[in-house]
């Protein structure tokens, strides 16, 4: 690593690029140089999934056991959160170009000629996430006879859906015709978290 450069994750700053031949407007906020393949050629990316994944469960539950006679009755109860927090994904962040000659039948001279059949840019994919999960559960253990005892129970797990605590939710239905109103550029179909569909 050079000592001008801060970290792995500057390993080629925008200028670089831009001396190497992208255009002006290309914009890589990874400093990862962008993936390519030249079809037949050669593909070039450097190594960028990188994902820092943490989590965290917290859980109470409570149990209750009475014993009557030949009964033996339980009850309980459990609650459990999970959080999760998933650093920015880079992987398409840096860019994809993919040359496989539609241009000029030559994938090499269409990389030349800056011209690529498929290119693929993402903004950095996170999520935040929290979840709940509820179970109940009840049983009678009834001893019938010394060598038979029945148990009877009912359990009832509730796991209700996962929610991005930060509102980075989007749907996209290629069919609709509806717009978003909170960001008004958005393609027809396009829709985020709040937003009534």
């Amino acid at each position: 690593m050079d000592e001008g450069r801060d970290s792995e994750y500057d390993q080629y700053p925008i200028e670089e690029l831009r001396a190497l031949g992208w255009s002006k407007n290309y914009y890589n906020y990874t400093k990862y140089i962008p993936a390519m393949t030249l079809s037949g050629f050669f593909s070039l990316s450097t190594e960028n999934v990188k994902l820092v994944r943490a989590s965290d469960t917290l859980t109470w539950e409570d149990d209750l056991s009475l014993h009557r006679g030949n009964h033996s009755f339980m009850i309980g109860f459990r609650a459990m959160r999970a959080y999760q927090n998933d650093g920015a994904i880079v992987v398409r962040s840096m860019g994809t170009y993919q040359f496989n000659g539609t241009f000029s039948g030559s994938a090499l001279t269409d990389f030349m000629l800056g011209r690529p059949s498929f290119f693929e840019q993402q903004n950095e994919q996170g999520a935040t996430v929290a979840a709940t999960s509820l179970a109940w559960y009840a049983q009678d253990n009834i001893r019938v006879s010394p060598r038979l005892t029945v148990n009877l129970g009912l359990r009832y797990e509730l796991p209700l859906a996962p929610v991005e605590t930060r509102g980075l939710v989007t749907v996209f239905r290629p069919w609709s015709t509806q717009r978003s109103q909170r960001f008004k550029n958005a393609p027809p179909g396009l829709f985020f978290l709040g937003i009534r569909v």
